[in-house]
């Protein structure tokens, strides 16, 4: 717990202070609240104590801040960033992929493109194969379209025992679906 005394110094000089090696900021669209490199944050309203955050629908912690007496859902990586980092991009990527790991040396500013790469980079967005949300069938079922098709098959015969078209079979035996899953080129 951040005690009154360090909170009311800070709060007569630049906005930041440092504690047992945890620097905090000041949250600059709303002054009660503080927030720590280790990504926790404090309202001095409830004396310092830090905050319960609250993981949302995509995965990431937020915190419900007070202002105009209203409150208000954010993300604790969106305030890191404009609080601890120079520069500003359109995301906050988080560096090893754990979106719960608000310390500032997990964060980034990157652009939309850069967090995509990242994610792909990183293994991060299986979004193919069998991680696809419309996947019908699984990578050996596809390994084995492939090996039917390749050894002279009808197509309509293969795709009556999946459910899958025949143009859909078509594809994975030409390559253009499945091919980054392993064993299909």
């Amino acid at each position: 717990m951040i005690g009154k005394h360090e909170i009311d110094l800070a709060r007569n000089s630049t906005g930041e202070f440092t504690k047992d090696g945890i620097t905090w900021k000041v949250i600059d669209i709303a002054p009660r609240y503080w927030v720590s490199d280790h990504g926790d944050i404090i309202s001095t309203v409830r004396k310092g104590r830090i905050m319960k955050k609250t993981i949302g629908t995509h995965g990431y912690p937020y915190v419900s801040i007070m202002i105009d007496d209203k409150p208000i859902k954010m993300l604790v990586h969106r305030i890191m960033g404009k609080a601890f980092l120079d520069g500003e991009k359109e995301t906050i990527n988080h560096i090893d992929g754990n979106k719960e790991n608000n310390h500032i040396s997990n964060l980034e500013w990157a652009t939309h493109k850069e967090n995509l790469n990242h994610a792909f980079s990183t293994g991060l967005n299986n979004c193919y194969g069998e991680g696809h949300p419309h996947s019908k069938i699984t990578k050996e079922q596809a390994l084995e379209i492939q090996k039917r098709g390749q050894s002279g098959e009808n197509h309509v015969d293969i795709a009556r025992d999946y459910p899958i078209s025949r143009q859909h079979v078509q594809k994975i035996i030409s390559g253009y679906y499945w091919s980054r899953a392993n064993g299909i080129t």
